[in-house]
C-alpha cells in the first residue's frame, strides 16, 4: 500500500502525501520487502528516515512481556499440524519476536529447552539462526556478559512446551535435601 501511495498513475500524477516520510518499523524488514521499497524512486526521492526500532513485543510489567498473537488458528498450527522437515510460520514468527527481545535488552541467551520436545526443539534452532543473522548485521550491537560489558553474565533462555512445569526448573536447588 505504502509503494501504491507513492507510484502515480494515470489517475492521479502526484503522490498522495506531503514532501517527507518517516518510515518506522516494530521489526526487521524482509529484505523482499526493502527492495521493493528501494525500487520505489519516488518514494526513495522524498524518505527523511528508515528505521528498524525492535519492538516487537508488549511489556506488560516491569519483567514480563507478551506477544500479541491473539490468533486461535496459531496454537494448532503449532502442535497439532507439525511440519514434517521444515520451519513453520508460527515458529519463524515467535522466533522473529523473541530475537527482537533478547536484542531489545542486550541479551545473547545460552538456549536450553527440553530435547524430546518438537515444538521445543524446533524453536530453539530456529531462533539460533536468526539471532546469529541479527549479530551479523548489526556489528554496533553489544550484550551483557561480552568482554566490555562483564557487570553481569549472559542471559538463559529456557523454552518451555505446555507439557512442561515451568517453575521446577528455576527452583530445583531449593529442596531440602539440596539445603
Amino acid at each position: 500500500r505504502l509503494i501504491q501511495d507513492w507510484t502515480p498513475s494515470k489517475k492521479r500524477k502526484e503522490p498522495l502525501y506531503a514532501d517527507s516520510v518517516f518510515l518506522f518499523f516494530t521489526s526487521a524488514v524482509p529484505d523482499e520487502l526493502f527492495r521493493k521499497i528501494k525500487s520505489c524512486k519516488p518514494l526513495v526521492k522524498r524518505l527523511s528516515a528508515f528505521c528498524e526500532i525492535n519492538i516487537d513485543f508488549i511489556p506488560s510489567q516491569a519483567r514480563a512481556f507478551h506477544f500479541s498473537m491473539n490468533n486461535p488458528r496459531y496454537f494448532a498450527e503449532l502442535y497439532r499440524n507439525p511440519v514434517a522437515e521444515g520451519e513453520s510460520p508460527v515458529e519463524l514468527m515467535i522466533a522473529d519476536k523473541l530475537v527482537t527481545v533478547c536484542a531489545s535488552l542486550n541479551e545473547y541467551p545460552h538456549i536450553r529447552y527440553r530435547a524430546s520436545s518438537r515444538v521445543s526443539k524446533s524453536l530453539a534452532r530456529i531462533f539460533s539462526r536468526k539471532f546469529t543473522e541479527f549479530i551479523g548485521k548489526n556489528s554496533s550491537w553489544w550484550y551483557h556478559g561480552d568482554a566490555e560489558h562483564s557487570d553481569r553474565g549472559r542471559g538463559t533462555l529456557m523454552i518451555l512446551s505446555r507439557s512442561d512445569d515451568c517453575l521446577s526448573p528455576l527452583l530445583h536447588e531449593f529442596t531440602y535435601q539440596a539445603m
